[in-house]
């Protein structure tokens, strides 16, 4: 299934140079990929967050 905001996104970039469009999304998907990475790098699963473990 795709989402709203794909199909109004891609709406929008059907209508511009598509050499433009194809930069703008990648660009996108470099900021965003580099978001969810960092939000990885960041995850602690919550049987990790106390202080009572310890490190293996």
């Amino acid at each position: 299934m795709v989402s709203n905001w794909l199909k109004s996104a891609l709406g929008s970039a059907l209508n511009r140079d598509p050499l433009d469009a194809t930069n703008d999304a990648e660009m996108l998907f470099f900021i965003l990929s580099r978001r969810l990475g960092e939000l990885f790098a960041n995850y602690q699963p919550p049987e990790l967050q106390n202080d009572s473990c310890v490190p293996l």
